[in-house]
């Protein structure tokens, strides 16, 4: 069985990129990104991440409002990452 099929898979996943994902330089970035760009209007689409740094709204119970800010904490620290903004060279 697949671990990412159980009931507990099938809520909202609002992602971030870290360190490792600039391992493939902007070509692994750009792939999850676009990943979430193709599938936006897929009903069975889970996994959220629009852009590098995005806000995601959620209106409460309570009539209240929730902003969450994603930020990819990675680029402000050029000297630790050093694939950032690199192509590979089949890019």
């Amino acid at each position: 069985a697949s671990v990412y099929s159980g009931p507990a898979m099938l809520l909202p996943w609002y992602a971030v990129l870290g360190n490792h994902d600039y391992g493939y330089g902007s070509t692994g970035v750009n792939a999850q990104i676009n990943h979430d760009v193709n599938y936006l209007n897929d009903p069975n689409n889970v996994w959220h991440m629009p852009s590098t740094n995005y806000r995601q709204r959620f209106n409460l119970s309570d009539n209240g409002i929730l902003d969450i800010i994603f930020i990819d904490t990675t680029t402000l620290a050029p000297n630790e990452c050093k694939n950032c903004n690199k192509q590979t060279s089949d890019s």
